[in-house]
């Protein structure tokens, strides 16, 4: 049955006439449009397949495209009831094949390659993977700035400048990042010498003794920007004044009087730029408001004090930097700028050089580059103008191409715009307009700006189109795509909240969607559904109970992606219906897609959630790959072992199965280290607990990762992965806790990476973690990981998304702040506005911010806000039936903020109160509150205690406050299942089926019993740790033990910590006596025997020991020189001093003992097995007729203690004895303990 067209439709179809732009909103058809008008263009006569150009911007659309067109033609030669037409229409099908349907990208390498004489290259030119070319680019630019460090002069010394102030005191990443992002937007541009020209001449203008400012652009920019403000505000003012007289209040109305007149003011005098104006007003005090005593007035005074005080806050805000502009001082901080937007200019040209002459010797290309070198073939010399001239080449595909139609057109930047128009034929009355160029887009749809995509330029032939100048728009808004619920929720969402102005775009009636779509009718509702979670988590008294206790820890991400993975267990569970083909069906796992704004750190957990769950769940890109939890941990695993002081990556790794700590016990570590780095504070928790069930997770650990730092120095990236996964065993754990086989083939293709890498020459450790760390900023793919099919619930980006369509989408994350740390950057550029740079004063490196940085931030963020809510809009009009978000808002604080905003009378909310907000979930809310009766509702609903589900409007909203979410169970299904529920499932089947049951299934039932009820013979040992510290030998019960503290300090000392107990941490008197006892031992390691060792001298020892860094100057304090002069007057220090030739201070030793032999807590009842013995000798002195052995004690005891503590320490003496005297085969002379409290040295052996 042929397709029923739309009118719309069918005019975009037929159109021949001229240029013709079509904006076509979500799920109109566009792709079925390009293919009819291309069918009928062919079926016509008026043109051959390969006389076609479709271009768009996916190679997965292009091939779609093509598949769809052939589909069309076999379609049509079944059809055919001629000979001749059968013939002609297999001709079309083989002329298919070299057809032009493609990405740019790939029009232009086509371009190249037919032309390559004429650029001077090889007819055979590859292209970068683009890993590899962002390897390259860093690498040159670490030769580039490594002879800049090295040059002297002034030359070098502005360039060590600028690092100095912009690159983070010495720091130069930030700079790199900054020439990478200035030398990729300058590609964009079909001139970026004339965009540099205009920047070098913005910098001359900088130098002027008295610039006028009013004439900079930034300035023009920023009066646009504060009259819009102030005009609002004098709107807002006036409003609130004639609703105040509705109270007869003179006080209050003579204070909203005030404000209004003030505002006018200011908007005349920026209006005409009267500077000296704008300085007076200024330095007027702002009005305060009136004290409002009687509670009858505060009802409805508050409210409008509230939306007053919003408006006051934005106007200081304006006032504060035009104060700062006008500043004298600011006209000297751009003249000390312009040297340093010199030198950046410098560097990215010469960056561009360098790059474009390795590129030449390697004989390869990256994307960028084709795209620049088909505009040179295009071209013929031209002048400095900028006059875009046709080279001979661009008439022949003129001539070649009749028709040329491009999709996605909103997503388009200046230089393809350009590459494309050279490629159609000129409107001779019209020589900006083309003849045969047929544009499809969705200025809504627009997200790839982070590509230097520009919208603008569709929106602005959207604008003009219609005027009489050889270009028209046809608007097609009838979605064929989703549920009417579905389109009521997006509508709904963006009529309120997308305004215009800075937010870009007016969603009105000519932009909402209009439903066209044919669905079943089923009786469930398919209500768009809201999840609100509450951010701001309490801990309820949760009754021991281990499941609370891991909600606890879970951070707000992981509680939305575990209420996702629950979501989607119901929906599957309940067997929720579907359309497919007409007719519906039970949803599938395969069914659903959780869409998400950023994958970095998001998606991983998702994942772990859905597994949880019993759900498969994978990637569907290849960016990705690095986000899979597996992935994860084997990257931070190797970036521990390249850099055991990586924080983040050890806090990841202790936390992953691999070792396996909850949240208390890393807080534990996280307190031990104190300001200094996690790796020390696993250091030292395992030195001061050695008893605790974490030290034992850590000593295995820390000891594996020893050992595989040590491969890591003399083996292949690819050989030390295999060993970890060898060594782990992570491969079949991952193998068993994961529903499918996605997780170990991920790990397969990661070792697969891992050898392929080691095939290069940079294969090492560290570059190999460069590598993924480029890849995973970038999100650029890893070309040789492929991505599989995938089994099970979709994760995929927002951007990744486009062009796509689910039966049910899951939008997560929406509680997420919207990325703006661009917009906060200290060197920022824009295409109009230039270059702006704060100013760092080099002395302080105090910021101030400059007119130009001004105006291109809040430019800059303006689009970004816009392009967040485009990205939003494109996330909910992938669905096809059913649209759920979920995300996490602080509820006091969106209650209260929902109270103070006032839609217009029309329900739509003013741009600027939108662009306050930067989470996508705020947005939802906001556009929910715009009628009264609703914003009463949701403000009610957030104070709820208990999960609260309400219909408001067309959308469904459920809060979940932090007692709900306790209640939440975390209980795994399939292989996951309680073992013990098993054996007596199955010893209730034998007990009720005595008579019945065969003789064969009974021997099964009882073998499988067995087999779970199995216990290894040996457990006593799996508890016990394969090797002891003496320390842990002599400390059985209590590591604090040999601190002596007062009474009140015992009533607060730490327990060791067990499951569901509250985390208390050492008090400050255990912390102090520890760090006591560190620094006496590392000073008397240190300290020089040769020296005489009276208290003056040792205090100067301690100051120059300090100064060099030696000691800490916290240690240096906390000895006492006195104490130690009357250690070395006592026999043990005199046995050292006169032995100095054979002294050994801090020794470390290792040696095994039989467990029967180690005290009696700690020994197995009937096992005989070695157990490894390490210690720490304070010193020893090692004569020829035998060994002294000398511990210290900085316990604080008193003199009627010692006899108790020698006592508590003679295993320990004991213990170094036996290991002495085993591994240096001499007898031990003596022993002995000193006690620096109370000064007494007491000999044990």
């Amino acid at each position: 049955m042929a397709k029923e067209w739309k009118p719309g439709q069918l005019q975009a179809i037929n159109w021949r006439q001229g240029e013709l732009i079509v904006s076509a909103s979500a799920g109109t058809g566009k792709t079925s449009v390009i293919i009819e008008r291309a069918w009928q263009i062919v079926r016509s006569g008026l043109a051959n397949v390969d006389e076609l150009m479709i271009v768009t911007f996916t190679e997965d659309a292009a091939g779609q495209l093509k598949t769809r067109f052939r589909e069309r033609l076999d379609q049509k030669i079944l059809e055919e009831g001629t000979a001749a037409g059968r013939a002609f229409l297999r001709d079309q099908l083989h002329r298919l094949d070299r057809a032009q349907i493609s990405t740019i990208h790939s029009l232009c390498l086509r371009i190249i390659r037919d032309n390559y004489f004429i650029l001077g290259i090889s007819d055979r030119v590859e292209v970068f993977p683009p890993e590899h070319a962002t390897l390259l680019k860093h690498q040159i630019i670490e030769e580039m700035f490594e002879s800049r460090y090295a040059e002297q002069g002034e030359s070098g010394q502005r360039f060590r400048d600028l690092i100095s102030r912009y690159g983070g005191r010495g720091v130069d990443t930030i700079i790199v990042q900054t020439l990478l992002s200035l030398h990729a937007f300058l590609e964009s541009l079909t001139r970026p010498d004339l965009w540099l020209d205009r920047s070098r001449e913005l910098a001359r203008c900088y130098r002027d003794e008295n610039p006028d400012l009013t004439k900079l652009d930034a300035w023009k920019f920023m009066q646009k920007q504060w009259l819009g403000d102030v005009n609002k505000m004098c709107e807002e003012f006036d409003r609130l004044t004639l609703k105040v007289a509705e109270y007869r209040h003179d006080k209050a109305r003579e204070y909203l009087e005030t404000l209004s007149k003030f505002c006018r003011d200011l908007a005349q005098s920026l209006t005409t730029n009267r500077l000296s104006e704008l300085q007076e007003l200024i330095q007027q005090p702002m009005a305060r408001s009136p004290q409002i005593r009687k509670p009858e007035d505060k009802d409805w005074w508050e409210p409008i004090r509230a939306q007053v005080d919003l408006s006051k806050e934005r106007l200081k805000e304006i006032l504060g930097d035009i104060g700062s502009i006008l500043n004298p001082n600011h006209t000297l901080m751009l003249q000390e700028q312009a040297q340093l937007i010199d030198l950046l200019l410098d560097l990215v040209d010469e960056f561009s050089q360098r790059l474009i002459a390795r590129k030449q010797s390697q004989g390869q290309l990256e994307f960028d580059d084709l795209q620049r070198l088909a505009l040179k073939v295009l071209t013929s010399p031209n002048d400095s103008d900028g006059t875009i001239i046709p080279s001979e080449v661009a008439d022949k595909y003129r001539n070649l191409f009749k028709f040329v139609m491009v999709d996605e057109y909103q997503d388009i930047n200046e230089l393809q715009d350009t590459i494309i128009r050279l490629l159609c034929r000129p409107d001779e009355t019209h020589p900006d307009r083309c003849t045969n160029l047929f544009m499809v887009g969705d200025v809504k749809q627009s997200i790839y700006r982070f590509r230097l995509a520009e919208p603008e330029i569709f929106q602005r032939l959207c604008d003009i189109a219609g005027q009489n100048l050889g270009l028209t728009k046809i608007d097609l808004a009838d979605n064929f795509r989703s549920r009417r619920e579905v389109l009521d929720s997006v509508n709904a969402v963006f009529t309120p909240i997308l305004t215009g102005e800075e937010l870009e775009l007016t969603y009105d009636r000519g932009n909402q969607l209009v439903c066209a779509a044919v669905h079943p009718e089923i009786q469930i509702p398919m209500t768009a559904e809201i999840h609100l979670l509450e951010r701001k988590f309490q801990a309820q008294d949760n009754g021991g109970e281990n499941e609370r206790n891991e909600l606890l820890e879970m951070e707000a991400v992981e509680r939305e992606a575990l209420l996702t993975a629950r979501r989607i267990r119901q929906l599957i569970d309940s067997k929720f219906p579907i359309t497919d083909n007409g007719q519906t069906r039970p949803i599938e796992p395969d069914d659903i897609v959780i869409l998400l704004r950023t994958m970095h750190n998001v998606a991983g957990r998702y994942i772990l959630m859905l597994r949880r769950l019993g759900l498969s769940a994978y990637c569907e890109r290849i960016e990705a790959f690095l986000e899979y939890p597996e992935i994860s941990d084997m990257v931070s695993l190797l970036t521990m072992i390249n850099n055991p002081f990586h924080d983040i990556s050890l806090a990841s790794i202790l936390r992953s199965p691999l070792v396996g700590l909850t949240l208390s016990e890393l807080a534990q570590i996280r307190l031990a280290a104190g300001r200094e780095h996690f790796y020390s504070g696993v250091l030292k928790f395992m030195s001061e607990n050695p008893l605790s069930p974490t030290t034992s997770k850590l000593r295995s650990f820390i000891s594996r990762l020893e050992r595989w730092r040590r491969t890591a120095g003399c083996c292949s990236v690819g050989e030390l992965v295999q060993q970890i996964y060898l060594e782990t065993g992570y491969s079949d754990y991952i193998r068993a806790t994961t529903p499918d086989s996605s997780g170990v083939e991920n790990l397969d293709q990661f070792l697969k990476l891992a050898w392929q890498f080691s095939q290069d020459d940079q294969s090492d450790l560290r570059s190999f973690l460069n590598y993924l760390d480029i890849v995973q900023e970038r999100s650029t793919p890893i070309s040789s990981v492929q991505a599989g099919a995938g089994v099970g619930v979709r994760i995929m980006s927002v951007h990744a998304s486009k062009g796509l369509e689910f039966p049910v989408v899951v939008l997560g994350n929406l509680g997420k702040q919207i990325n703006l740390t661009d917009t906060r950057a200290d060197i920022q550029f824009d295409r109009n506005l230039l270059f702006g740079m704060k100013y760092v004063n080099p002395s302080n490196f105090t910021k101030h911010d400059t007119l130009p940085l001004l105006a291109i931030a809040r430019h800059a963020r303006h689009r970004d806000i816009a392009e967040e809510l485009r990205l939003l809009y494109v996330a909910m009009t992938r669905t096809k039936e059913k649209l759920i978000m979920i995300g996490s808002e602080r509820a006091d604080s969106l209650s209260k903020y929902l109270q103070t905003v006032q839609p217009t009378p029309d329900g739509k909310f003013p741009a600027n109160l939108v662009a306050d907000k930067i989470t996508p979930l705020s947005w939802i809310t906001l556009a929910m509150a715009s009628t009264p009766n609703e914003k009463s509702a949701l403000t009610t609903l957030l104070t709820s205690n208990n999960e609260t589900t309400q219909i408001l409007g067309v959308n469904s909203l459920t809060f979940y406050p932090s007692a709900a979410i306790q209640e939440w169970s975390l209980t795994t299904t399939g292989q996951a299942a309680d073992e013990k529920s098993v054996c007596d499932r199955l010893n209730a089947i034998l007990n009720s089926s005595t008579d019945t049951l065969p003789p064969q299934i009974r021997e099964k039932i009882d073998l499988v019993i067995s087999q779970l009820d199995w216990q290894y013979p040996f457990e006593e040992l799996t508890s016990m740790p394969t090797h002891f510290s003496v320390t842990e030998l002599t400390q059985q019960a209590d590591p604090y033990e040999n601190i002596t503290l007062t009474e009140s300090d015992r009533q607060n000392q730490p327990g060791r910590l067990t499951k569901n107990i509250e985390i208390t941490f050492p008090e400050p008197t255990v912390r102090e006596a520890i760090d006591r006892g560190n620094a006496w031992h590392r000073f008397m390691q240190v300290v020089d025997l040769t020296e005489p060792m009276d208290d003056e001298n040792i205090a100067r020892q301690l100051s120059q020991l300090a100064q060099r860094g030696v000691l800490t100057a916290d240690h240096a304090r906390k000895v006492d020189p006195l104490k130690v002069e009357r250690f070395f007057a006592g026999v043990p220090g005199r046995l050292m001093l006169e032995n100095l030739d054979h002294l050994y201070r801090e020794l470390p030793f290792n040696f095994l003992i039989n467990a029967q032999d180690i005290p009696e807590a700690l020994r197995p009842k009937s096992i005989n097995e070695p157990i490894l013995i390490q210690g720490i000798v304070d010193c020893l002195i090692d004569t020829e007729t035998g060994v002294i052995i000398i511990d210290y004690k900085t316990n604080a005891i008193d003199v009627s203690a010692v006899d108790r503590m020698v006592e508590h320490y003679r295993t320990q003496i004991h213990l170094y004895a036996q290991a002495m005297t085993g591994i240096l085969r001499k007898p031990v002379l003596s022993a002995w303990l000193y006690f620096s409290e109370p000064n007494a040295a007491v000999q044990v052996i």
